[in-house]
């Protein structure tokens, strides 16, 4: 008996990765440091150095180059922050230091999570901000609502695994 649904199930699964991981290099070996940032391998997750050295991680052998430093060099990013009103023109001092400071925090956590770019558009009316991960964004995102109010928007693309986040206040 033939449904009467004009859609399928596959019209709503989600396909974040249509080449199916073949833009992937080959996993770094057991242990491994970064040649560009120093972020140590181990375990199957990425560390910062500082924190490889306070664990007593023997210093990794083998260098590559992680994948948020890889990013970094090809300019793809997987979050931006959209910073703008005349509250940011007023007190982007203070805007800039919580976001520094909270990259700080995220980057504590997974060395992978950075800030790509930071642009200043408009004078110092507008922010625009690229990070590595879409997490990042989100995680910067919800601290300037936290701290400042204002209105906070999540847009997330379709296919990708990229987020925009608007933050405003006037």
């Amino acid at each position: 008996m033939r449904s009467q649904k004009s859609y399928t199930n596959t019209t709503f699964t989600k396909r974040v990765d249509h080449e199916g991981g073949e833009h992937r290099e080959a996993r770094a070996g057991h242990n491994a440091v970064c040649k560009t940032c120093g972020a140590v391998f181990e375990n199957k997750h990425w560390i910062s150095g500082m924190r490889a050295r306070a664990l007593h991680i023997a210093p990794p052998k083998e260098t590559v180059e992680c994948p948020a430093c890889k990013q970094v060099a090809a300019g793809t990013y997987g979050g931006e922050v959209i910073i703008d009103g005349k509250f940011y023109a007023e007190h982007h001092d203070e805007i800039d230091s919580l976001l520094r400071n909270e990259e700080l925090r995220a980057r504590e956590d997974n060395p992978i999570s950075r800030i790509m770019s930071w642009n200043a558009k408009k004078g110092l009316d507008t922010l625009d901000i690229e990070t590595t991960t879409d997490h990042l964004a989100q995680r910067l995102g919800h601290v300037l609502k936290k701290a400042y109010s204002g209105e906070l928007q999540y847009n997330f693309s379709h296919e990708n695994k990229v987020v925009r986040v608007s933050w405003h206040r006037d």
